[in-house]
């Protein structure tokens, strides 16, 4: 299966000059590595001028359009980021903001990446994400569920020196309560969201309760990744994707990552 890496570029680089340069370097990896299927999300101030560049790769992170609006090109958006949902200053993004966000998206083609997971370690895992996917993907028909993709990014884990290892759920089969029967009802969604756990076993387990969740066959998983773990969250083929942060601002680094994942 065609392994998903996305380039999560934040707040970076500084300048357009250096977006240029990083663009333009990480679009040959993707030429490169062509098994590997790679989006390159830089900020959403330098998607139009780097648009200009080439948009094959192009995404976004975040809707910056409106549903009549150019976006460039973009054919992957980030929706519902730590960043949006927690800003440093002000108020973020609530779950029906980025309902609302994802369908602009399906709207103008763009594949929306729907970002969850709890802000502290110590949250109640089950019911911040059963309240997060429930409100976010409220009311989307079958087919626009089949379209989403979920990347499970618990915010603790996000660039840490010596990142942690998110918990697996407890026992097989603890299904947050509200959100299993509307899935089942409405249909499955396409590829989507990943837990990583502090062993292989506990990622299956936690890829079987998403599944019973949502009915998502794949899952992706973001939370400090590099080079040196990225081939222990793609080891199942359950996971089908990585969002990757810090480690993508760095040209040889993403080029490590893209080498171990086309093996």
């Amino acid at each position: 299966m065609e392994k998903l890496i996305i380039a999560n570029w934040k707040a970076h680089p500084e300048t357009l000059a250096e977006g240029r340069v990083l663009y333009s370097a990480e679009l040959a990896l993707a030429e490169k590595y062509a098994s590997v299927k790679t989006v390159i999300c830089p900020p959403v101030e330098m998607v139009k001028e780097l648009s200009e560049i080439d948009s094959k790769h192009l995404g976004s992170q975040d809707v910056f359009w409106q549903p009549d609006e150019d976006n460039y090109g973009v054919r992957y958006v980030l929706v519902g980021h730590s960043d949006r949902r927690y800003p440093s200053s002000g108020a973020g993004d609530t779950n029906e903001v980025i309902n609302a966000k994802i369908r602009v998206a399906l709207a103008s083609k763009a594949t929306p990446i729907l970002l969850v997971g709890e802000r502290n370690k110590g949250d109640d895992r089950e019911l911040v994400l059963s309240e997060q996917l429930s409100k976010s993907l409220s009311s989307l028909s079958p087919d626009e569920l089949g379209k989403i993709l979920i990347c499970y990014e618990p915010v603790w884990a996000i660039s840490r020196p010596a990142p942690e290892i998110a918990p697996a759920f407890g026992k097989l089969g603890q299904v947050p309560v509200g959100i299993s029967d509307e899935f089942q009802q409405k249909g499955n969604l396409g590829s989507g969201t990943f837990y990583h756990s502090d062993t292989p076993e506990n990622i299956l387990i936690v890829a079987t309760i998403i599944k019973q969740i949502t009915g998502a066959e794949t899952i992706l998983y973001g939370g400090s990744v590099n080079s040196q773990n990225v081939a222990d969250f793609l080891q199942h083929s359950e996971i089908s994707g990585v969002v990757v942060g810090e480690a993508s601002l760095d040209a040889t680094e993403f080029e490590n990552i893209l080498q171990v994942v086309s093996k």
